[in-house]
């Protein structure tokens, strides 16, 4: 694998793209792999999902795209990347089906990203918490030294750690990059295990959303926000008065999921998923305690912020 140099800078940006150069351009020669992806926050529809080896400046092209289909939010990409690089799909437009009002939304200008390891690329998922991951994943990429951006694993790895610091905010032990079950109706039938539990909290952020009268891009807004400081523990950057200001949706990590967990059963109960409801629970029971809200924005080893103390 060749070396990955040049990490410079990278941020979110009000579309959920990056807005700068982050890996230098790949001179591996390109490989030509299929993914299959499923794009969900409920199902994502109609959505062009565009992908790139990284650096993604303005004028870079996509190495793959496709167009989610209607029901089901899945679509079929040839994608021709390199083997040096990361890796980043981003849906955007189309309609998610809002689990929390029970019909389909407007994604709008939101990219709902997930970022991979070239050898990861295969079957994937985008969905609420992948974007929020991505955007941890690409803080912590634009902050390693020259030093670490000579060295492709070392990228790779610091993707890889910014998904296992958000899933073991809300689902110790998933992988948030794998797909969750369909949500696409208001009797959705989600079966048992993993993706049924990864469906039911995906669907509770959203029920979470609309009991505070917000979108679900609202709340991913808000979660991103709230992680940008190190700690999911409610408080918000404010650049009015350089002072944190308390979050208007939840109080604590601890609130955050105390709602989720409730939202999720209730969500279960009210579509008659007996068998999610009760991997839900199995899921409690086994690895609720291991959840924590520290989430770094740092590299390992890395120096900068992004390194306070939370609680689970």
């Amino acid at each position: 694998m060749s070396a990955v140099a040049g990490i410079l800078t990278a941020c979110g940006g009000g579309s959920g793209g990056f807005d700068g150069p982050v890996i230098t351009i790949p001179t591996a020669p390109p490989v030509k792999r299929t993914v299959q992806l499923n794009s969900g926050l409920g199902a994502l529809v109609n959505s062009t999902c565009l992908v790139y080896a990284l650096p993604k400046m303005g004028t870079t092209a996509p190495v793959g795209r496709g167009t989610t289909d209607a029901t089901n939010g899945f679509v079929a990409l040839d994608v021709f990347a390199s083997a040096s690089n990361p890796t980043v799909i981003e849906c955007n437009g189309g309609e998610y089906f809002d689990e929390g009002t029970g019909v389909f939304a407007p994604l709008g200008s939101k990219a709902i990203r997930v970022t991979v390891s070239p050898e990861r690329i295969s079957d994937l998922a985008t969905t609420t918490l992948t974007e929020i991951a991505s955007a941890v994943a690409t803080r912590r990429l634009g902050l390693l030294t020259p030093e670490e951006q000579a060295n492709g694993a070392k990228a790779f790895a610091e993707i890889d750690a910014a998904y296992k610091d958000v899933a073991n905010a809300f689902l110790p032990g998933f992988d948030l990059r794998s797909k969750p079950a369909l949500v696409n109706s208001t009797t959705p039938v989600l079966g048992g295990g993993n993706q049924a539990v990864y469906a039911l909290y995906l669907a509770g952020l959203s029920v979470i959303a609309k009991d505070a009268g917000v979108t679900l891009i609202d709340l991913i807004a808000t979660l991103d926000a709230d992680i940008s400081d190190g700690n999911l523990d409610g408080l918000l950057p404010d650049a009015s008065t350089a002072k944190a200001k308390q979050s208007s949706l939840y109080a604590s990590f601890e609130d955050l999921l105390s709602k989720l967990d409730a939202a999720a059963k209730k969500y279960a109960e009210d579509t008659g998923n007996a068998a999610a409801l009760d991997a839900l629970n199995q899921f409690l029971d086994a690895v609720a305690a291991l959840r924590e809200g520290v989430i770094s924005n740092t590299p390992s080893g890395g120096t900068g912020t992004g390194t306070g103390t939370g609680s689970g």
